[in-house]
């Protein structure tokens, strides 16, 4: 515990608002938050477990971020960025972009991860794209959205804002066809 204390230490965020590291040990389950990081969540204290991260995830962005972060253990990549919704406390909303490093043992398992968030809720341009419409579903607009679009309209709206990927399979011509989120799901760009 005090070699990532000493790493979280030398990191300080004091002059950098909406900026934070941590540091987790997936396997002993150990988890270390810098203050920057604790402040960004409008927390006291760290979370101590996955379960309790997982709690100050946005509800609608918690599935698609358990699956990506199972992906990241399982997989063998040594990096990631992602982006998903936070609810702090007071019930506000913020965006955050999170950034980290993988280091993996011999066999490929996941020794630690080294990973800084960013808030960039008041950061127009940057990575609020795919969610924005569904903190307006959150914030009450869906009665009114279900009055004026079609049945078909309504679908291809949840599937744009859920993040749910597409597929047609034709399994007589062995082919895939994927959408623009499947797409960019497995790395193929963002077009379909």
């Amino acid at each position: 515990m005090p070699a990532l204390t000493h790493i979280l230490q030398s990191l300080t965020e004091d002059d950098y608002p909406g900026i934070g590291r941590y540091v987790w040990r997936p396997e002993g389950g150990r988890r270390e938050w810098s203050q920057g990081l604790i402040r960004l969540y409008g927390r006291i204290e760290a979370p101590r477990c996955e379960a309790e991260f997982m709690a100050c995830v946005h509800p609608d962005d918690r599935l698609r971020v358990e699956g990506e972060t199972e992906a990241f253990l399982t997989g063998d990549a040594n990096s990631y960025t992602r982006s998903f919704r936070i609810v702090r406390p007071d019930r506000s909303v913020r965006y955050v972009i999170d950034r980290a490093r993988i280091e993996r043992d011999a066999q490929g398992c996941v020794t630690g991860i080294f990973g800084l968030n960013m808030d960039v809720t008041d950061l127009p341009e940057m990575t609020k794209s795919g969610v924005d419409a569904e903190t307006e579903i959150v914030g009450g607009r869906a009665d009114d959205m279900s009055r004026v679009l079609t049945d078909r309209e309504r679908f291809d709206f949840g599937q744009r804002t859920s993040g749910l990927a597409l597929a047609d399979i034709d399994y007589q011509a062995g082919t895939v066809s994927l959408d623009a989120v499947g797409a960019q799901l497995y790395g193929f760009g963002k077009g379909p």
